[in-house]
């Protein structure tokens, strides 16, 4: 059985650290095939956040689900120095870095997600996955204001 690989975030100025820590090679902390998983099949039920730590000015970035799952964490960062387009930086960095694996992952026809979740390779509803349009639409959003709700976004289903 193939062991799925964990997915890795390291920008200088911001770290991405799963809400349930998991070390991968190298010592770096990972976001999980899961988290990734989840996030590419439900673009239109997240909010991202570009926050502030409690009583301070360092940057804090929050991944969540919708409303509809209670807002729950999916990824937060550790507070970091920077400016606010950094944060932008490392949110466009994980957003498509999700999509380039999770796409690959989706073409192997013998990787286990493929086989669980799309037997036979049909092709995707890109509807119903993390498109780079979308990807643009969230980082547009993020430049012009500290959150990006997907789920208001035209497109958006349910």
């Amino acid at each position: 059985m193939k062991i799925m690989n964990l997915l890795a975030i390291n920008n200088s100025s911001a770290k991405i650290r799963p809400i349930a820590r998991q070390t991968i090679k190298g010592g770096l902390m990972g976001l999980t095939i899961i988290t990734a998983l989840e996030i590419f099949t439900n673009p239109y039920d997240l909010e991202i956040s570009i926050g502030h730590e409690k009583g301070g000015k360092r940057h804090i970035i929050a991944f969540t689900r919708g409303p509809g799952h209670n807002f729950k964490p999916l990824i937060t960062s550790d507070p970091f120095n920077g400016k606010h387009r950094d944060a932008v930086k490392t949110v466009k960095a994980t957003l498509t870095m999700i999509h380039e694996a999770m796409k690959k992952e989706f073409a192997d026809p013998k990787s286990m997600l493929s086989e669980r979740l799309n037997p036979g390779s049909q092709e995707i509803d890109q509807s119903k996955i993390l498109t780079p349009d979308l990807i643009k639409r969230i980082i547009k959003k993020l430049q012009d204001g500290p959150v990006a709700k997907t789920y208001e976004m035209t497109g958006a289903t349910g």
